[in-house]
C-alpha cells in the first residue's frame, strides 16, 4: 500500500510536499478523529520525536523547514527525487506497521 506520494506544494512554488494517501487517512481515522497533525506519522514511523524528524529529512533528504513560529513546522522538497527516496522509505515502514497491526 502507498501511504505517502509526492505533490507540487501549493504556497511554495517550485517545492515539493508528501500528502498522505485517502486510503491511509480512512484507515488512520476509522476509530475515531485525530487530533494531531499528519506529519507526525512519518515522523513516528521512524522512531523519532518530531524535532529530530525535520533534522534528519533536512540533513539527510535536502528538506527545507518552514513556519518556525506556527504551531508545527512543515516542510518542503526542492528536489523531487529526494522527496520520492523518503516517500519510498515512509511507505516501506508503514507496510511493516500496517501487517503487523492487522495480524
Amino acid at each position: 500500500m502507498k501511504a505517502y506520494f509526492v505533490d507540487e506544494h501549493m504556497l511554495y512554488k517550485g517545492h515539493y510536499k508528501l500528502n498522505i494517501s485517502l486510503e491511509v487517512y480512512d484507515i488512520i481515522c476509522a476509530e475515531k478523529p485525530i487530533n494531531s497533525s499528519f506529519n507526525i506519522l512519518a515522523a513516528r514511523l521512524f522512531g523519532l520525536d518530531y524535532p529530530t524528524f525535520l533534522q534528519m529529512i533536512r540533513q539527510e533528504y535536502g528538506a527545507e523547514l518552514h513556519g518556525k513560529t506556527g504551531k508545527y513546522i512543515s516542510y518542503s522538497f526542492t528536489d523531487k527525487s529526494k522527496a520520492n527516496e523518503l516517500v519510498k522509505e515512509l511507505n516501506k515502514r508503514w507496510n511493516i506497521m500496517y501487517s503487523k497491526r492487522s495480524m
